[in-house]
């Protein structure tokens, strides 16, 4: 049986955790505060209390060769440096691309994450916790005893409980 993965956030690193994940055949489960995949790139001009926000005309300031993901590269038409909703774009067809989709849950916010144990391995990081969370939409899948075996974080998330 796989090991089931909770990753929280839907921007770039988290797409990239989950497809990651699934290459590894591991069962993961994104789960997404907002309504849509992009994190901090998808502009809004109602900020959601604690949530960051970027600014409408924001270019990145890495460019495409440099930002792309290794297995799917940008499109040839892109610019170099791109606004906000190009980078925004490029996340949708990665996310087509690989059907990550289907492994997200949106709307659903965390309350509090508990370490219960941490090691580290190598680079990896396995970080066995206990979630607790505060849904608005979508119903959770959770594993045997509703926890999952594994959880991998954006560091801007992480507060020590």
């Amino acid at each position: 049986m796989p090991k089931t993965v909770a990753i929280v956030g839907a921007g770039p690193s988290g797409l990239a955790s989950l497809k990651c994940c699934l290459d590894e055949g591991l069962k993961p489960t994104c789960f997404e505060r907002s309504d849509d995949i992009g994190g901090i790139w998808q502009y809004t001009e109602n900020v959601e209390e604690g949530r960051p926000s970027i600014y409408k005309s924001l270019v990145s300031n890495a460019s495409k060769e440099m930002s792309a993901f290794s297995d799917f590269p940008y499109p040839e038409d892109f610019p170099v440096f791109l606004p906000n909703a190009r980078l925004l774009e490029y996340l949708a067809m990665y996310t087509k691309h690989f059907d990550l989709r289907r492994h997200i849950q949106f709307k659903v916010s965390f309350i509090k994450i508990d370490s219960r144990k941490s090691y580290f391995n190598f680079l990896n990081i396995t970080v066995p916790v206990l979630l607790h969370f505060r849904e608005r939409g979508n119903s959770m899948n959770t594993t045997e005893n509703g926890l999952p075996t594994q959880m991998i974080m954006h560091i801007s998330s992480w507060e020590r409980c």
